[in-house]
């Protein structure tokens, strides 16, 4: 079996958000049917793997002579703004991504991969938040000690 190709609506983009979509096709030209194991990680600007998602969670099969078309995604879409910063923060990167789907063919595996740009800014936001908080509280408690000194 060989891949035919393989494509994402978020390809050569800026996304925010793991939940990213995948299409790829396969042909069997072989006698039997089969079900590929086939999987999609996401790479990050290191070559550091960030996910691992299978590619036919179905466990779709392709029937000899045939080609079928697999969809899927990488992380089932977050479900609001604090959902989307833990998703964020579980994969933690930032950066050019690489997506690559791996096919084992026999003894070999067929690759295929795709690049897109990785920019969380909803978790950049919120760390930013969470710092200013932290330093106006520093600072008020900080003050208020020696306010007390003074005294």
């Amino acid at each position: 079996h060989g891949i035919l190709d393989f494509t994402s609506p978020m390809e050569d983009r800026v996304v925010a958000d793991l939940a990213i979509a995948f299409e790829y096709r396969l042909q069997n030209q072989g006698t039997v049917y089969l079900t590929p194991a086939a999987t999609v990680s996401l790479k990050d600007m290191f070559g550091r793997t960030v996910m691992v998602a299978d590619a036919n969670q179905d466990e779709g099969r392709i029937l000899p002579g045939t080609t079928r078309t697999y969809s899927g995604a990488i992380l089932e879409k977050a479900s609001g703004f604090f959902a989307l910063v833990l998703q964020q923060l579980s994969a933690p990167a930032i950066g050019p991504l690489l997506l690559e789907l791996s096919v084992p063919a026999g003894q070999t595996t067929q690759t295929a991969s795709l690049s897109m740009w990785y920019l969380p800014w909803q978790s950049l936001v919120s760390l930013l938040v969470i710092g200013v908080v932290f330093y106006v509280f520093w600072r008020g408690f900080s003050s208020s000690r020696r306010l007390r000194r003074s005294l």
